[in-house]
């Protein structure tokens, strides 16, 4: 996890727990207007070692799997015709408990994106925004955990679930129940002979989606300051908050902007 001692604008975040509570207090409040159907929506914070972690959560008790972090709960975006959620989003803030006036240390904000194609299955990871926080890896340098990369920025998931061997051999078990549909001239296959099939073909089929470890600039000042390929200069497309307001009209404007774009994208869905 190397650092950067180039990055000497960029600096850690420092807050006391009370300040951070009340920046999550703050961002429940903007967050209602902008996910009308999460009921009572608000911030639950839990300690563990070395670390304060916020998650936000609704009454709507929906959880999803993240494809990276466990499970979380999420809250409904946008809903579809018969009012139930079509896409959620999941806020987790983590913090770095240390020692001092200030101890908490600022260690990252994700926002990751889900639809759910039924009230009876568990939502599916499409996309995912992150901020990672700066911190100090010695006395000398400070960096991010992901050097090279944009930050904040944007992830792309969804092909990792749809692509999956898993989903390959139910896409083609589905194709091969239509072929066993027997006709008058037609052989039956037995169902074993089915999944044999599936099996087979799924495994041959190679994927490569490695592509989907890209981090996407969400925040690049390419036009202003060009980047000219040296991984020792980041600036261009690397920031750290200042403060917990930033945090807040980020975190606030990337789901206004999500739900905005969903809604045109999807002509069933409304808020």
């Amino acid at each position: 996890m190397p650092a950067h001692s180039s990055w000497s604008t960029v600096q850690p975040l420092d807050e006391t727990r009370a300040r951070v509570e009340q920046h999550w207090g703050t961002l429940a409040d903007s967050l209602r207007d902008v996910l009308p159907r999460a009921k009572n929506p608000h911030f639950s914070g839990a300690s563990a070692v070395r670390e304060f972690k916020g998650v936000l959560i609704c009454s709507n008790n929906v959880r999803a799997s993240r494809q990276r972090g466990g499970d979380m709960p999420v809250v409904p975006l946008v809903v579809g015709i018969d009012d139930s959620p079509r896409y959620c989003v999941g806020y987790a803030e983590e913090w770095e408990d240390r020692s001092g006036a200030r101890p908490l240390r600022f260690k990252a904000a994700n926002l990751t994106f889900f639809t759910i194609a039924s009230p009876d299955e568990r939502p599916i990871q499409l996309f995912r925004a992150e901020w990672p926080g700066v911190r100090e890896w010695t006395r000398e340098a400070v960096g991010f955990q992901s050097p090279g990369a944009a930050h904040p920025h944007w992830q792309f998931d969804a092909l990792e679930h749809y692509l999956s061997e898993e989903q390959r051999r139910l896409r083609v078990r589905r194709a091969l129940d239509v072929l066993e549909r027997p006709s008058e001239d037609a052989e039956e296959f037995g169902p074993d002979v089915l999944d044999t099939a599936a099996e087979l073909v799924a495994q041959d089929e190679a994927v490569d989606i490695s592509w989907a470890a890209v981090h996407f600039a969400a925040g690049a000042r390419w036009p202003e300051r060009p980047w000219d390929g040296s991984h020792n200069v980041m600036a261009p497309h690397v920031s750290s908050p200042s403060g917990l307001a930033n945090i807040r009209n980020w975190a606030l404007s990337t789901v206004l902007y999500v739900r905005e774009e969903l809604l045109k994208a999807c002509s069933s869905c409304r808020i």
